[in-house]
């Protein structure tokens, strides 16, 4: 017989309501939707992370790549997710793990959700320079355009600090290998 993560879950809530008091049917079903949110949002961080990292910094010989990002909104009419992102290349053969390039960026994500999966089929990123401010108004939704004109240094500082947990983390399980 197999039990699945919400059937375990389900039978934990229940053996221990009933050992306290009677158990509200209502709550239980109430964790196991927050239980699959958390479980869908988990795996839609993957996948955009993991996009965000082939697509946006290009591979180096040698480098392994990390993503953070700020989600900034998602229209679904559009089939559009709009982020900061930031993705930094770092060597980790050296002792001092140190990002040797990076880029950080709004982006718009074009999605799809099919049976609840989501799937990223391209992006787009504002040009630089002169060009960068009519992009944004171009691109973006008008509610957050004034929000990624003035993104904060301390808002990519706590990019910064995911992606540092992040190398410290694959440090501790094992150098990863080298993406191309």
């Amino acid at each position: 017989m197999k039990f699945g993560f919400a059937g375990i879950l389900l039978g934990a809530i229940l053996v221990t309501g009933c050992a306290n008091e009677a158990v509200n049917v209502q709550d239980v079903a109430v964790s196991l939707e927050e239980t699959k949110k958390e479980t869908l949002l988990a795996s839609e961080e993957q996948v955009i992370e993991a996009y965000l990292t082939d697509k946006l910094l290009s591979p180096a010989t040698g480098d392994v790549r990390f993503a953070a990002y700020e989600r900034l909104e998602e229209d679904t009419q559009a089939g559009e997710m709009y982020a900061w992102s930031l993705v930094e290349a770092y060597d980790l053969t050296r002792d001092a793990s140190e990002s040797t390039r990076g880029v950080s960026i709004p982006v718009v994500l074009k999605v799809s959700r099919t049976n609840g999966s989501l799937a990223i089929t391209g992006h787009t990123t504002p040009r630089d320079g002169s060009y960068y401010a009519p992009d944004v108004r171009a691109l973006f939704p008008a509610r957050i355009q004034n929000k990624i004109l003035r993104y904060s240094s301390q808002h990519i500082q706590t990019l910064i600090k995911e992606l540092e947990q992040k190398v410290k983390a694959a440090k501790e399980n094992g150098t990863p290998r080298p993406q191309s």
